[in-house]
C-alpha cells in the first residue's frame, strides 16, 4: 500500500510540473497565441508597422507605428497537464 501511495504522489507531482514551462518558453508560447489570434488583424491594420513589443504586469504592450494596444493574457483553466491555453482581451490605449 505504501508503494501504491508513493507512485500516486509522484504521478500527481509529475503532472502538475508537466504543466510549466521556463519563463521565456512560457512567453514565446503566450506571444504565438497573441500573434496568431484572429482579433490581431482587426485591432490592426496591413500599414501598421510593429515598433516594440513589451511585456507587461497581465499582457503585453504592442506599439505600432499608427497605434498602442495592450493585450491581456487570461490563463484558462486546465483539469489536465499540458500546454497552458489562454484567453486573449485586445484593449486600444
Amino acid at each position: 500500500m505504501k508503494k501504491g501511495f508513493l507512485f500516486l504522489l509522484f504521478l500527481f507531482s509529475c503532472m502538475s510540473l508537466s504543466a510549466l514551462l521556463p519563463p521565456l518558453w512560457e512567453d514565446v508560447d503566450q506571444l504565438k497565441t497573441l500573434l496568431n489570434d484572429k482579433q490581431f488583424g482587426e485591432f490592426f491594420s496591413s500599414g501598421d508597422a510593429i515598433v516594440n513589443i513589451k511585456k507587461q504586469d497581465g499582457g503585453w504592450l504592442i506599439e505600432t507605428n499608427h497605434r498602442t494596444i495592450f493585450v491581456e493574457i487570461i490563463p484558462e483553466e486546465q483539469n489536465f497537464p499540458g500546454k497552458a491555453h489562454y484567453s486573449l482581451k485586445f484593449i486600444q490605449h
